[in-house]
């Protein structure tokens, strides 16, 4: 399987196989969050937008309970947000 990344002046297309590329992923997108908005992930048929959380809206993984510093993922169906690494197992 294969993740695409993409904002709004481009993305990327990254492999999802083991554990490693899955790792690489999630590390691409935290750091992709940081600076941009708009960035969307689709692995899968899941589609994963992804927001910045922000100090007066403190946010909490669905999954995990860890607080959410610099990316809270979800899908357009719902409302529960999930930090990098639970959205991207």
């Amino acid at each position: 399987m294969t993740a695409h990344v993409t904002f709004a002046n481009g993305g990327l297309v990254l492999p999802d196989h083991t554990p490693y590329e899955r790792q690489i992923l999630q590390d691409y997108v935290l750091d992709q969050a940081r600076h941009t908005d708009g960035l969307r992930i689709k692995v899968g048929r899941t589609l994963w937008l992804v927001e910045r959380p922000g100090d007066d809206h403190p946010v909490v993984c669905a999954r995990c309970r860890r607080p959410l510093k610099v990316a809270a993922l979800h899908t357009s169906g719902s409302k529960a947000t999930y930090c990098a690494a639970c959205a991207l197992h």
